[in-house]
């Protein structure tokens, strides 16, 4: 369940919440705890999975195609956004590489 997010705000959240910052992880694995659960429950009731399945066999098949995408593309934004936040931290540790486009250093 632990994302690009881990890796992306702590610098943020450190800043705007000093010492409390290490109490948010704890809490915000508390709070999608019953995700987790659903997720676990819905596996157990269709054990070939996906989200697909979940959203198709309880609701209608066009709910399950858009739940797919949507999460694809979630997943997509997610890399994203992970390449752009580590592409920044390497420009910062190698300025010479700024005379480089960012689009050069993926190739």
């Amino acid at each position: 369940m632990m994302g690009a997010g881990i890796f992306i705000n702590t610098v943020e959240l450190s800043k705007r919440a000093g010492l409390l910052s290490s109490f948010m992880y704890p809490l915000i694995g508390i709070l999608i705890l019953p995700l987790i659960l659903a997720i676990a429950k819905l596996i157990q009731l269709h054990p070939s999975g996906g989200f697909y399945v979940f959203a198709q066999k309880e609701i209608s098949p066009f709910v399950g195609f858009l739940s797919t995408w949507s999460y694809f593309i979630a997943k997509l934004a997610s890399a994203s956004l992970m390449i752009h936040v580590a592409m920044s931290l390497i420009t910062q540790i190698f300025p010479t590489l700024l005379n480089f486009g960012s689009l050069f250093a993926l190739i």
